[in-house]
């Protein structure tokens, strides 16, 4: 690494929010809009600089029910459209609500099922029937049943005073990502 980019990194480490990735990777969001730093583990312990990647803000419009809703989410330039299946919600749909709005959404928008703490049946039932391109878990589900589906997920958590961000990428460390969702005790998802 050169010391110019040394330098900039290290003065950008500091402040900077660092989280664990895939295969040993870190990342590290630096206080500059938009911008990561990408470490790869070092045999002596230490982290090389393996490059600075751009991020890209995604959309997910979730509690979409109808394929309209889906038609105009795609239209807005969201990259994803969220299927509640959580009894409880207002948005909630049904497996056939669900496989029209999957059908109806463009190959280029992702399906994302937000279930919370499902049986194996149903999500099972669910894959079969409905185009998912990712589970997301809203419950107190462990990784391994989050990973037994062969489905990308997200594990979504309510954040409170409590909420430690390392315990929950330790708890599910096979995760495509995490969703950190305000904290309502009566209801799931804030």
């Amino acid at each position: 690494m050169s010391p110019a980019l040394w330098r900039t990194t290290h003065q950008l480490l500091p402040s900077a929010l660092v989280y664990g990735g895939l295969r040993g990777i870190r990342r590290v969001v630096a206080p500059v809009a938009g911008v990561r730093l990408c470490f790869a583990p070092l045999f002596s312990g230490g982290f090389e600089l393996v490059g600075l990647v751009q991020m890209r803000t995604r959309v997910k419009i979730c509690g979409v029910t109808t394929p309209g809703d889906a038609a105009m989410a795609e239209r807005a330039g969201a990259d994803a459209v969220g299927l509640n299946f959580h009894p409880a919600s207002p948005r909630a749909v049904d497996l056939e609500q669900a496989e029209e709005v999957a059908t109806a959404a463009s190959p280029f928008v992702a399906v994302v099922a937000v279930v919370v703490n499902p049986d194996a049946g149903f999500v099972e039932r669910l894959l079969r029937r409905v185009r998912v391109d990712c589970l997301q878990f809203h419950g107190e589900e462990d990784a391994a049943f989050c990973g037994s589906f062969g489905v990308p997920y997200l594990k979504a958590v309510g954040v409170d005073a409590a909420f430690d961000m390392g315990a929950l990428e330790r708890s599910h460390p096979d995760a495509a990502g995490f969703l950190l969702d305000a904290h309502d005790p009566e209801r799931r998802g804030g």
